[in-house]
């Protein structure tokens, strides 16, 4: 289905609870901050709903809508209110890392309250896997996941979520990592320690080994712990091939 936008201050008229603030309301400074980044339409298009309206995400520090702004879509992450983070700053700047190695949805901008980014139209990947792509396929997409948590833990950023990344990862037309708000610089990285165990010893692990013939499990924890034990180029090379991606 198209998206279909409306003036952002149509959220505020809403009959509904608005998604401005939300959950505490007090939507002003929101659509502040929305027009000060070019912020012209808003579309209730997603997967997730809060108050009977649709969402692209919801989580414990932010809801994500999928917007119209500087004469492209976008994706915006409003900080909820009940948030314990006084502003997106910090996962702006973790964004920003990120985009660096080529890894998230592009930062397009922020405010106290909003993050504004590029919008991937892609399939969770739970869902991706679930539906049975080809080996092929799915194995370039492990592949190209692996890469970008590689990366993450070359600079020194923990994502802290792919233990369970079923809807940490998008597979469309680009496979992206998203969603950097438990990201950490200070802590010691395990993108690819986590992901690997999340894809081949975890939750998505019946849907991985069943497009995916993978070898037996402490197998691929002895990998797993010689990479954490020697990060590096030649362990991660070892994981991949081991893995037979």
């Amino acid at each position: 289905m198209k998206p279909s936008f409306m003036p952002p201050d149509a959220l505020e008229n809403s009959p509904r609870p608005t998604l401005l603030g939300y959950p505490g309301g007090g939507g002003a400074p929101y659509l502040d901050e929305m027009r000060r980044m070019g912020v012209d339409g808003v579309a209730l298009f997603g997967d997730s709903e809060i108050n009977g309206q649709r969402v692209l995400g919801k989580g414990h520090t932010g809801v994500v809508v999928l917007v119209r702004a500087r004469g492209m879509t976008a994706a915006l992450k409003m900080r909820r209110t009940d948030s314990p983070r006084p502003d997106m700053d910090g996962e702006a700047v973790l964004l920003a890392a990120a985009n660096h190695i080529g890894v998230g949805p592009r930062l397009l901008g922020h405010t106290p309250n909003l993050l504004l980014m590029e919008y991937i139209d892609g399939t969770p990947l739970r869902e991706w896997l679930a539906a049975r792509p080809p080996a092929r396929s799915a194995k370039g997409a492990i592949r190209r996941i692996l890469e970008q948590c590689y990366r993450l833990d070359r600079i020194g950023l923990d994502h802290g979520e792919l233990t369970d990344m079923s809807r940490h990862a998008l597979v469309g037309a680009r496979t992206a990592i998203i969603d950097f708000e438990s990201a950490s610089l200070s802590r010691r990285p395990a993108n690819v320690t986590s992901a690997a165990q999340c894809l081949y010893l975890g939750g998505l692990s019946a849907h991985t080994r069943g497009i995916c013939p993978a070898p037996a499990p402490d197998m691929i924890i002895d990998a797993l712990r010689a990479y954490k034990s020697r990060p590096g180029h030649g362990s991660f090379c070892s994981l991949l091939d081991m893995l037979g991606v």
